[in-house]
Parts: structure tokens; sequence; C-alpha cells
């Protein structure tokens, strides 16, 4: 008779637990739907729209769905439209939140084709006005945040500067990308490369360019797997006043800077280079570690790709979700994502809250 009682009591609770744990997502869903939006003002920047689907600022929307800031990714946003036509208005009144995501541009090909290897813009540029505009916000008070693409070619060198001086940093001018087989590198990449192509397997460039009014003749470093402990970069350390130690690889597009003194640089990508590659590294004058996020105030610079990582988010209606992704999100860009994206976003617009409620 005891073990009969046993047995229905463990029955009873873990029915009681399955129904608990079910229950989890719908509550969580109930919360999310009767917050209310957060009053932000956003603004975000995007020039290498490139078709309907807008993958480069895809990762934004999820996010401010998930935060319940209004943004809608097909319609609120200034940059190019689909193609690399204009897109949006630039605002007269000071945002609370600013993104700047990407002024790379949308090219064509000779066959008029959008091709990211094209040699013809046909987007706009990040003009002066703009950073102008965005140092006078940030001095009021505006939450800022920049990724590499906003500074380098083809943004001038003057407005280059400007940026560079509103995100505390110096941009060098070396960029850099991993490729699963570097016989993938585009045409525009190989042409700077003297003599045939015969690289192959994962490695990475480092691409010299004038940044700013920093000049520096076309340059191309090869790392190849005999260079290299491991195919990808890593980005170590940590966000700012967070105990959390982060290790994520990175396999888009990132800079190579230093930053101001009295910035937090608690963030740092690293080369995952051998001897061999190290000593590569030194002969071209290119640091194997360097900071990738720069922390001055309310402004931010992220020195690689974030908001174009690939991601779903599914759970992005549901209260309470991202610190269960974060730990259940181990390797790759889910890593990227939900380990560093997500919580540097979700920081970024409590600040701008806060900014709201204490004027």
């Amino acid at each position: 008779m005891k073990l009969r009682s046993a047995n229905r009591l463990f029955l009873g609770l873990s029915l009681i637990g399955l129904v608990v744990i079910a229950g989890l997502p719908f509550g969580g869903w109930l919360r999310w739907s009767l917050t209310s939006e957060r009053p932000i003002d956003l603004l975000v920047y995007d020039s290498t729209v490139v078709d309907d689907l807008r993958r480069e600022h895809n990762a934004v929307g999820l996010m401010m769905t998930y935060l319940k800031v209004p943004f809608n990714g097909a319609t609120d946003y200034v940059g190019s439209g689909p193609g690399g036509l204009p897109f949006g208005t630039w605002p007269d009144q000071r945002p609370d939140l600013v993104l700047l995501v990407d002024a790379y541009g949308v090219y064509v090909n000779e066959l008029a084709e959008i091709d990211a290897d094209g040699i013809v813009r046909v987007s706009q540029t990040f003009p002066p006005s703009f950073a102008r505009d965005v140092a006078r916000w940030a001095d009021e008070g505006t939450v800022v945040m920049a990724e590499f693409n906003m500074m380098h070619e083809p943004t001038d060198p003057g407005t280059s500067e400007m940026l560079q001086s509103i995100f505390g940093i110096d941009a060098t001018g070396w960029v850099g990308r991993a490729f699963e087989d570097l016989q993938d590198a585009g045409p525009r990449l190989r042409s700077l490369h003297a003599g045939a192509w015969d690289y192959q397997g994962p490695g990475i460039i480092i691409v010299g360019t004038s940044v700013g009014t920093r000049t520096r003749a076309p340059a191309l470093v090869v790392l190849q797997s005999a260079d290299l402990e491991s195919p990808r970069p890593r980005i170590t350390g940590s966000l700012p006043d967070e105990r959390e130690k982060l290790d994520v690889s990175f396999d888009s597009w990132f800079a190579l800077i230093e930053a101001d003194s009295g910035a937090d640089t608690s963030l740092w990508i690293n080369l995952p280079v051998n001897d061999r590659g190290a000593a590569l590294l030194e002969e071209w004058g290119i640091a194997q570690r360097s900071p990738f996020l720069v922390w001055n105030d309310n402004t931010v610079y992220a020195a690689g790709n974030l908001a174009s990582t690939p991601a779903a988010f599914p759970a992005r209606h549901i209260a309470g979700a991202l610190p269960v992704m974060k730990r259940l999100a181990a390797h790759g860009n889910a890593a990227l994502f939900y380990r560093i994206y997500a919580p540097l976003v979700e920081r970024l617009v409590q600040m701008a809250d806060s900014e709201i409620t204490s004027d």
C-alpha cells in the first residue's frame, strides 16, 4: 500500500510539474502581450539593403519585438531600400536611441546586377550632415551604437573622422573576415593579390584600406590553415559590468581598431594564429588582438557586423526568454546573437528608457 501511495504521489507531482513546465511559455507570452510598448524613439540607419528580406538589420527587428520597442524592419529605418534606392527620412528631432548598422552600400556589376563584388555603387553614402546630427544628439543624451561598416570605405574621410571621434576609436584601416574556403573569396579581394590565387581551405583574409585621414596602400594578408590554431576569430572577454566570460567564434567582417583611453574595452576580437601566423602579422604590423566593443558613456562601437547575424529568436514573444536562450546557445551565430548582441541591445534600450524617464 505504501508503494502504491508513493507511486501515486510521484505521478501526481510529475503531472503537476508537466503542467507548470508547459504553462511557462504561455505565462511568458501572456506577460509579454500585456506589457506596454516602450515609448522609445528609435532611429536605424542601413544603406546596404539589397532585397526585401532586409537581412542586414534583421537582428534589430527581432530584439525590438522582444523588448516591446515599436519598430518595423521593412519600413522604420533610413538608408537604402531594396536595390539601393534611397529609403526613409532622416529625422529633425533628436531620437532616444540610434543604431548605425551599415554604410557599405549596394553595388552592381558590369551587367547592372546587384553584386557584393560589384564596383559601381548605386546607394547613397552616409553624409557629413548626418554625422554632425549624431554627434549633437549624443552630447544631448541620445544612446548611440555604430557597427564597423559605418566609417570605412566608402564613407568619406571627413565623415569617418567625425564618427571615429564620436565613438572614441582610431580605425587602423585593417579589416578582415574568415572564409570556410579561401576559394570563395570574391574577385575584388583577389584583385589585391599578385599572381594566381591558389589558396584553398579555411582561412582568414585581412585587407588594408584607407579609412578617414589614414591612407594605406591596398594590401592583402592571407592566413591559411598552417598559420592558424582555429579557423575563425574569437570574441573573448565580457560585456561591460558583467561577470560572464565569453568565448564566441566570429565569421563575419570585422575591423582592427584602437580605442581612446578611458573607454571600456572588456570585449576583444582575437586572431587565433600560431607562431607562423604571428610572424606574418608582425611583418605587416597587424595586431593579434583588438577591441571588439568600445563603450563610452552613451556611445558604443562594435568592430564587426552584428545586426546582420543570422538568427530566428522564435521565443521573442515570450517575456523572460532571453536568459534561457543565453544558457542554451553555446556555438556559432546562435551564441553571437544570444550571448553578445541581444544583451547588448537590451542594455542600450534600458539606457534609452532611463534617459526618457529622467527628463
